[in-house]
């Protein structure tokens, strides 16, 4: 990653609000945080900035951590189901979309699927579903500006791929 030109901040001090975030193109999200503002994460994606947030992490157990991050999941049209789906292993991707652009498959363990609370909206999508047809990486495109939101389970999650302008 570094010699592609891209740099990372790893912390959980301080709280996680708007004014933080926004000194990033993306924030990689994942557990059960006591120091961040839902709502502050809603505006930063609103406001163009990008997330990937990682649901099965075992912090809390499957409701809790479905019930924690779905009123983030909940404003883009999308939610983690309260239980982990069992799903392991190498999952084939087989998406057109441009975040699995030379994808071929993504190794995973457990996590909270996601399911679609809007189908008929065009800006949130389920984009890979297992054997059984649960929901594993799913994507929100914010309208303007121009930015995406892709969530997904076990390892995986939700993952933003615009870059902001400096």
């Amino acid at each position: 990653m570094a010699n592609a030109g891209h740099t990372w901040t790893v912390s959980t001090a301080g709280t996680l609000n708007l004014s933080l975030m926004q000194n990033y193109d993306a924030i990689f999200l994942g557990g059960y945080y006591t120091n961040i503002v839902i709502a502050d994460l809603i505006q930063y994606v609103q406001n163009g900035g990008n997330v990937y947030l990682m649901g099965g992490t075992g912090a809390g157990g499957a409701a809790f951590e479905a019930g924690f991050w779905n009123p983030f999941l909940n404003a883009f049209g999308l939610s983690f189901t309260p239980s982990y789906n069992g799903i392991g292993g190498n999952i084939p991707i087989n998406s057109p979309h441009p975040i699995f652009a030379g994808v071929s498959q993504l190794f995973q363990h457990n996590g909270n699927s996601i399911t679609d609370l809007e189908p008929s909206n065009p800006n949130n999508e389920v984009l890979v579903f297992s054997q059984d047809g649960q929901g594993l990486y799913a994507v929100y495109i914010v309208p303007e500006p121009a930015s995406l939101l892709a969530l997904g389970v076990g390892l995986a999650g939700v993952v933003g791929l615009r870059r902001r302008r400096r």
